[in-house]
């Protein structure tokens, strides 16, 4: 079993260099990443569009049972038109 064993064993401390190794280019690529990215702007609106009564009124023609999809868990779904 010596053979065996001896195959596991790193002398000089290779093991550290490469662990080191790795560290060192995980790092850098992250660094990296996040170099690349900043001149990009991410920042999309997360706001949604405000309708007035009397334009979702008029786009369902008065909320017409012929435009009614369905009822969901916030109430009744119509068929709109611009």
């Amino acid at each position: 079993m010596a053979v065996a064993q001896s195959v596991f064993r790193k002398e000089g401390g290779t093991n550290i260099k490469v662990i080191l190794i790795g560290v060192f280019a995980g790092v850098f690529m992250i660094a990296l990443g996040v170099l690349l990215n900043v001149g990009e702007s991410h920042t999309e609106s997360m706001e949604l569009p405000l309708f007035s009564f009397s334009r979702v009124a008029n786009a369902t023609a008065l909320f017409s049972p012929d435009n009614k999809l369905g009822v969901g868990g916030f109430g009744v779904v119509y068929k709109g038109s611009n």
